[in-house]
């Protein structure tokens, strides 16, 4: 028995006198588990066991020397090393989008050589328009609406003890938005015939990148309605066309920015008042009528339908948005009767258009015109 306590004592005095000598030869900092030793300085140590777990945080006060031999025979101690970053690669991205971004895209730009990329946590301090929120190993970065220009965010990255931070830019690209046609533009468009109806045009649209007098507006019209367009005011006349008997119909207008995106909208009625039809009785007795594209929209080819009571010369046309022509369907005289002519998406030489909005137009005799609008989608 007496073996046996000498052995206890003898062993306890070794734990402490271990405990001493690597407390003196580490400069241990304070443990959270107790231990403790001599520092001299503010470094920062890590204990590591035998399975490689850190058992020590941060820390840097010094109490005490006990316990810290039993620590050390179990596990090793090591200094812990703060995160690096190395300067970031710019962000970029579109005007009015978002960004999403992969955390992985930074590993290559940041260095611990205690930690595994993967396992240190990396968190964005959004700038002052540029906004950060963390996703599912992502960060997705966004600006408000119209916004674009640099922004400077911060990322920073920590292992759980010592963290580094660096800038983060981000250069936002504008992108051209193009204009937009007001709900309060005029539908329908009601006069009598022995008047006119007009109104302003800028009054009508908003464009965020562009002035409104330097838009350029397009209209396809019917042979109901004469329509005319001051190019420098935008003031839009709009009168009636004696032509036809017909006193309800639909036109398009459409707006166009300096980097020609635009907008149409959609079909605007035309309801107009006889007031006498005079010497146009004969009138009453011409019915035409072109249909609706079907499908719309279409990829890649669509048919249109349309209808003439008598044999007449017939011509339909393609216009793209702008108003400029691009394909003529039909040329000829026809038999009356219900017909269909179908479109390929294609201009005169066979080549495919691009998406976008496009308006068919049937005129009879050269005279009576009727005009619709269609979408291509690629």
């Amino acid at each position: 028995m007496k073996r046996l306590n000498l052995c206890i004592i003898l062993f306890i005095c070794v734990l402490f006198l271990m405990s001493e000598a690597v407390a003196q030869q580490y400069e241990i900092p304070h443990s959270v588990f107790g231990s403790g030793g001599k520092v001299s300085g503010s470094t920062d140590y890590r204990l590591i066991g035998t399975l490689g777990q850190p058992l020590v945080g941060k820390t840097s006060s010094l109490d005490q020397t006990k316990n810290l031999g039993f620590w050390y025979m179990f596990g090793s101690l090591v200094v812990n090393h703060p995160p690096v970053i190395f300067p970031l690669p710019v962000l970029f991205f579109n005007e009015d989008d978002t960004l999403i971004y992969p955390i992985s895209d930074w590993f290559p730009y940041v260095e611990d050589p205690d930690t595994p990329d993967e396992q240190l946590s990396y968190s964005v301090i959004s700038g002052n328009h540029v906004t950060a929120e963390p996703g599912n190993a992502v960060y997705f970065f966004h600006a408000p609406e119209n916004w674009f220009g640099g922004d400077t965010l911060q990322l920073v990255v920590s292992d759980g003890i010592l963290s580094d931070s660096a800038a983060l830019y981000a250069n936002v690209i504008p992108v051209n938005d193009p204009p937009t046609i007001l709900q309060k533009f005029p539908n329908p468009i009601e006069f009598q015939s022995d008047t006119s109806f007009v109104f302003d045009l800028d009054t009508v649209v908003a464009d965020v990148d562009d002035a409104v007098a330097t838009l350029q507006w397009a209209v396809f019209d019917t042979s109901v309605v004469s329509v005319s367009i001051d190019p420098a005011s935008h003031i839009c006349l709009v009168s009636y066309s004696p032509l036809e008997n017909v006193i309800s119909d639909t036109i398009y207008f459409t707006v166009t920015d300096t980097s020609f995106a635009s907008d149409t909208t959609e079909s605007i009625i035309v309801n107009v008042t006889i007031v006498d039809i005079g010497e146009f009785p004969e009138l009453i007795s011409k019915v035409y009528s072109l249909g609706q594209n079907y499908p719309n929209p279409f990829n890649p080819s669509t048919t249109i339908p349309f209808f003439i009571d008598r044999q007449a010369g017939v011509s339909i046309n393609v216009y793209n948005g702008q108003g400029k022509l691009v394909n003529n369907l039909i040329d000829d005289t026809m038999s009356p009767g219900q017909h269909t002519v179908e479109w390929r998406g294609q201009d005169f030489a066979g080549n495919p258009l691009s998406s976008g909005i496009y308006f068919y137009q049937l005129k009879i005799d050269d005279e009576a015109r009727q005009t619709r609008r269609m979408t291509l989608l690629k």
